[in-house]
């Protein structure tokens, strides 16, 4: 039997995106969204029978109780958790089947709410604006998802103390190789 495998995930960037905000609404919007979508890549996870272990969410019967992704899990709210209470990046203990499709389809789904997200700011605050179709062409490019980072990397989980460390290190390893498409 193999050991379990070790998923560590990020979403960025986030010094950038944040400090782009000039007044404390902006500042509070970035930093929730960023909540909100490692939260969507949390649940992502565990509905493909992941385990995040860090930061903590479960409680002693292994039900989530981290305010923003039970919120999530449970759309237990119509507009969704008001505070974000998640960092960006998150590990999980993942099993032995969870592969790159896998990963993939947890990029897949926090793409897909960042799209969510800007239909829904578009269509309140600028559909009956009067705006003409290539303002909308642009916001769909500009909102498409693909501003946000989202890097990975998994190996064998190691269960001391110091391997959780070492574990760590591959995350700031993945992020120093950058690949960046060719400019068009």
């Amino acid at each position: 039997m193999t050991s379990p495998q070790a998923l560590r995930l990020s979403i960025g960037p986030v010094q950038g995106f944040i400090a782009a905000g000039r007044r404390t609404r902006d500042f509070w919007a970035g930093s929730f969204l960023l909540s909100r979508l490692a939260g969507e890549a949390m649940a992502a996870v565990i509905e493909q029978n992941g385990v995040v272990t860090i930061p903590a969410v479960y409680d002693a019967d292994e039900a989530v109780i981290e305010p923003t992704l039970k919120a999530i899990m449970t759309a237990s709210q119509p507009t969704g958790p008001i505070v974000g209470t998640l960092p960006n990046h998150f590990r999980a203990e993942v099993p032995d089947a969870f592969d790159v499709k896998a990963v993939k389809a947890v990029e897949a789904a926090v793409r897909a709410k960042v799209s969510c997200i800007a239909q829904a700011v578009w269509d309140h605050f600028f559909a009956n604006a009067g705006f003409g179709a290539d303002v909308k062409t642009r916001w769909d490019f500009q909102t498409s998802g693909d501003f946000f980072e989202i890097l990975w990397v998994m190996g064998d989980a190691v269960e001391t103390e110091d391997g959780w460390q070492d574990e760590s290190r591959w995350l700031d390893q993945r992020k120093t190789m950058r690949d960046h498409p060719p400019l068009l």
